[in-house]
C-alpha cells in the first residue's frame, strides 16, 4: 500500500472535498463516465486497489470464504478481514 502524508485534514475541508466528489459522481451517466472520473482522481495502481476492494466486498456479501477470496485475488487474509470488519462497522452504524 502506498505511503501517505499523515497530515490530518480539517473537518470542514473533508466535508467539502467529499461533497465535491459526490457532485462529480452524480454527473456520471454510466460506468464509462464513472471510470473516466476515477481515472482523473486515481493513478492506475490505486484504481486497481479500489477495484479489488469493491470486488472483495461483493464476494464477502455473497458468502465466499476468506481463503477462497484470497486465492482467487492474490490478496492476504489480513487485507480481507480488515475490509470485512470495516464493512461490518459501517453497516452497523459504527463507522465514520
Amino acid at each position: 500500500m502506498p505511503r501517505t502524508n499523515k497530515k490530518i485534514l480539517g473537518k470542514n475541508v473533508k466535508e467539502e472535498i467529499w461533497q465535491s466528489l459526490f457532485e462529480s459522481l452524480k454527473k456520471a451517466r454510466n460506468g464509462s463516465d464513472f471510470e473516466k472520473i476515477m481515472s482523473r482522481l486515481l493513478p492506475d495502481d490505486e484504481r486497481t486497489m479500489f477495484e479489488k476492494r469493491l470486488l472483495i466486498s461483493r464476494l464477502l456479501d455473497q458468502g465466499v470464504p476468506i481463503r477462497e477470496i484470497g486465492r482467487r485475488m492474490s490478496v492476504t487474509r489480513r487485507t480481507i478481514t480488515f475490509l470485512r470488519s470495516g464493512f461490518k462497522q459501517r453497516s452497523s452504524g459504527k463507522g465514520r
